[in-house]
């Protein structure tokens, strides 16, 4: 059962926080007041601004597809805004291609390349990519006006633009729930993005207001700013003249760009905890750059005791990553019972393991790492060690393989081949200089509250090595 259980409870998801949904009322399009039919039109007339962004196999085959947005142009080429991760993940193969689809002669449809997502990636917003379209110009309809949303914006319809294969709009309008951090986001209410519309367009009568960059919710979309993309294309030399960034109502204007406050930043630190709060801290690493955390909070799924009366309840759990300005960044990944685990980085690979129960007859444990990407920060896959064993306890990461400690017969286990025999005090005299060590001193630590205050203080110090 052991690895199985991981395997049936985990949860994948953007590296993102799960926020609690606030009601809107919802309309139908065959029901829509005046006012409702007058914005709808309004969102109508931007659909041409939007792309159909396809990953095409060499043998013809769609292999995903998205949506971009139009950001500007030069003299020959379109740029086009889209997640980083439509055009490009672990699955992609040297042969595959990206083709771009527009709404007029929707079967004519251009080759296109991506240019280096560093170039407009952030710490704030990773997931973001630009697709240039070589002579793509002349295919361009006119600038679309990009509203700046803010917290008192709460509640503004909003719509998606492009449904399956059509530049159709949501069925349903939603509502603006607000800014986000930790990753920064908009956040709006009953929007469904099935899989296949990350990248559609999120507007409102006013103009585009941002970038879908989750699908396959239902009740909660999540959206990078029209303005962070103007931001970034800005901060990458690339053409942004294909948006108009105006004020609300519509009326143009050389808005500048919301400030940290109005998109949802508050005062020093408050980031920090804010995404710590109800999460505990198990496992740190210090780096020059950055702390990454392993962090659990309460979760729905199996409880287990072990027969001594050890309780074992399913967590969710989450890499938090913090750089030195206090630009959080939070990865869930797993829901486990889970019993202990660790956190490594060489600089290139980000790699955690967990031990988690398996059942409430026995001692039994199973156990796995689990690998990550970085832009953006998402979970690529879990590699399972064992199950049905009680290991994996003082894990400690040493030449590639992870080395913990066997209650069976007190003795190491490398990976999932036993190793050397070593007594319970020592295996977590071990373990203990490990974490100080990785941690600065952070760990290990008992007071959760405490360790949270330190990490602000330390980030407001730039007390990374």
């Amino acid at each position: 059962m052991g690895v199985k259980v991981a395997q049936v409870i985990r949860s994948v998801l953007a590296c993102a926080l799960l926020m609690v949904m606030i009601p809107h009322a919802i309309a139908q399009p065959d029901g829509l007041d005046t006012g409702e039919r007058a914005a709808r039109t309004q969102v109508e007339r931007l659909r041409d601004n939007v792309v159909r962004v396809l990953v095409v196999a060499a043998d013809g085959q769609v292999r995903r597809q998205g949506w971009g947005l139009m950001v500007g142009r030069d003299s020959n080429d379109l740029y086009v805004a889209t997640p980083f991760h439509v055009v490009q993940d672990r699955d992609r193969q040297p042969t595959d291609r990206i083709e771009v689809q527009f709404r007029t002669a929707q079967g004519n449809l251009a080759p296109a390349t991506t240019l280096d997502s560093s170039a407009v990636s952030s710490p704030i917003y990773l997931d973001l990519a630009v697709v240039l379209v070589p002579g793509a110009a002349g295919r361009a309809p006119g600038p679309a006006p990009a509203v700046a949303l803010t917290r008192s914006d709460g509640g503004a319809w909003s719509w998606t633009i492009g449904r399956q294969e059509s530049w159709e709009l949501s069925g349903i309008h939603g509502g603006f729930a607000g800014p986000r951090v930790d990753p920064e986001r908009l956040v709006f209410d009953n929007l469904r993005t099935p899989p296949g519309t990350s990248g559609q367009a999120v507007a409102t009568a006013d103009g585009i207001v941002g970038m879908v960059t989750n699908d396959g919710g239902d009740l909660e979309t999540w959206a990078v700013a029209v303005t962070r993309i103007i931001e970034r294309f800005r901060a990458a030399g690339h053409p942004v003249n294909l948006l108009t960034l105006t004020a609300p109502g519509g009326s143009a204007a050389n808005r500048p760009l919301p400030s940290a406050s109005e998109q949802g930043a508050a005062l020093p630190g408050a980031m920090i905890r804010r995404a710590l709060a109800n999460r505990d801290i198990i496992d740190a690493l210090v780096t020059k750059k950055e702390l990454w955390l392993l962090v659990s909070e309460p979760a729905e799924g199996p409880s287990f005791m072990n027969p001594s009366g050890g309780q074992f309840p399913t967590r969710q759990m989450s890499v938090v990553q913090i750089l030195s300005d206090q630009t959080v960044v939070v990865c869930p990944f797993a829901k486990v019972p889970v019993g202990h685990g660790t956190i490594y980085f060489d600089g290139s690979n980000l790699r955690v393991f967990l031990n988690y129960k398996v059942d409430s007859v026995s001692y039994a444990m199973a156990g796995a790492i689990y690998d990550f990407g970085l832009l953006p920060l998402h979970e690529t896959g879990a590699t399972p060690l064992f199950a049905g064993r009680n290991w994996g306890w003082y894990p400690v990461f040493a030449d590639g393989k992870i080395r913990h400690f066997s209650y069976e017969g007190y003795y190491y286990v490398l990976n999932s081949e036993k190793s050397s025999p070593v007594s319970p005090a020592q295996a977590q005299a071990a373990f203990k200089v490990y974490e100080a060590n990785k941690t600065d001193g952070l760990l290990p630590s008992s007071d959760n509250s405490a360790l949270v205050e330190a990490i602000v203080k330390m980030t407001e110090n730039a007390a990374f090595r």
